[in-house]
């Protein structure tokens, strides 16, 4: 499987949580995704769903094949800033830092999230 659920992390306010998946493989073996959710008082808006009335929830992918990004998620406890950490394929991890930019209530996407990356020593 992808392994989705190997991290999970909730915001306070239990509107929004984010789920790590390792070994999600869409951009090259186990390079992982992470997903962020958004409860809307009556059900969870899940990522890239077509059904939803508005686009509330944010799915992102590991850059590279083994990376296993969202290895570990973790979001703030008003659920605006999401880090998301990878392996890096054994070569370097990396962490990815999201914040939500509330242009638009209650939109969440990767267009409207900002990422500063850090990456380790190899």
């Amino acid at each position: 499987g992808e392994g989705l659920g190997a991290s999970v992390s909730m915001s306070n306010d239990r509107s929004r949580v984010a789920v790590g998946s390792p070994r999600f493989s869409e951009d090259g073996k186990n390079s992982g995704s992470a997903s962020v959710y958004f409860f809307d008082g009556d059900k969870w808006d899940l990522p890239n769903d077509p059904s939803n009335d508005h686009v509330s929830s944010a799915l992102f992918h590991g850059e590279n094949a083994l990376d296993e990004f969202g290895r570990v998620v973790a979001l703030s406890g008003e659920g605006n800033t999401l880090v998301v950490g990878a392996l890096g394929g054994g070569i370097a991890g990396y962490t990815n830092v999201y914040e939500h930019l509330a242009t638009k209530a209650p939109t969440m996407s990767p267009t409207t999230m900002i990422s500063e990356k850090q990456t380790g020593d190899s």
